[in-house]
């Protein structure tokens, strides 16, 4: 573990590298921790892919840690894939799954995110979904694979897949905002498919000053964005 502590160590002072695999090098939940331990801030780091690194439950929550704490500052994908998160051989627990749904609350940076073949059950795939709803960022959250029970969870599934369209379209009209009220080819805007899915604070953002999203429009079903709330119990 001696390479990885000097690893973690060069992570807080790194001001150059911003992209970071080291993928299948058996890291495992010792190396997680101290990556958890050693890094308080990066600035630099967007890109860190972790997978086939035998994490497990107890790194699972290291690597939660770093991401509850915004230690890398400027994160836009991070990969952990094939880590045995949720533990093996019938040992399972969903915490570090939670751990990780509750540090996406808010994140702001982070836009991909690789949980696949984590043994998540459909349980920790809700958690995942619910914390979605005040985030604003990820566009990406990629889950299932082999036998993992969330690939047959058609609900979270499908919450993770409206509220990652949600969040991909906010990022597109951020760029441009007179795009605010474009509609699809069911003549929903951004803010129909927002309060559809849940999407507290991308709903939020699209009715601030900044954007004033129209909210009297209506769709195919001649629904309107409070209509599409009320519909899917999210209404304030």
């Amino acid at each position: 573990m001696d390479g990885m502590a000097r690893l973690a160590a060069a992570l807080e002072i790194n001001t150059g590298l911003k992209d970071l695999n080291i993928s299948d090098n058996c890291v495992g939940e010792i190396g997680a921790e101290l990556l958890d331990h050693c890094v308080v801030k990066n600035t630099t780091l967007t890109s860190l892919e972790l997978g086939m690194n035998r994490l497990g439950p107890v790194g699972g929550q290291h690597i939660a840690n770093l991401m509850s704490r915004r230690s890398f500052a400027k994160i836009q994908y991070i990969g952990l894939a094939s880590n045995e998160l949720c533990g093996r051989y019938g040992n399972q627990t969903m915490e570090p799954i939670y751990k990780i749904s509750k540090s996406l609350i808010n994140h702001s940076t982070l836009t991909t995110l690789n949980l696949k073949r984590n043994g998540i059950t459909s349980n920790g795939g809700r958690s995942l979904a619910e914390s979605l709803r005040r985030n604003t960022a990820l566009t990406s959250l990629i889950i299932g694979g082999n036998s993992d029970e969330v690939s047959k969870d058609f609900i979270s599934k499908k919450l993770i897949q409206t509220r990652t369209l949600a969040n991909s379209l906010l990022s597109s009209i951020v760029k441009d905002p007179s795009t605010v009220d474009n509609i699809d080819r069911k003549k929903q805007t951004c803010l129909h498919i927002a309060a559809d899915a849940g999407s507290v604070d991308v709903a939020n953002r699209l009715l601030s000053p900044e954007l004033n999203a129209q909210s009297d429009l209506r769709n195919f079903r001649s629904l309107t964005p409070l209509h599409c709330a009320i519909e899917s119990r999210d209404a304030p």
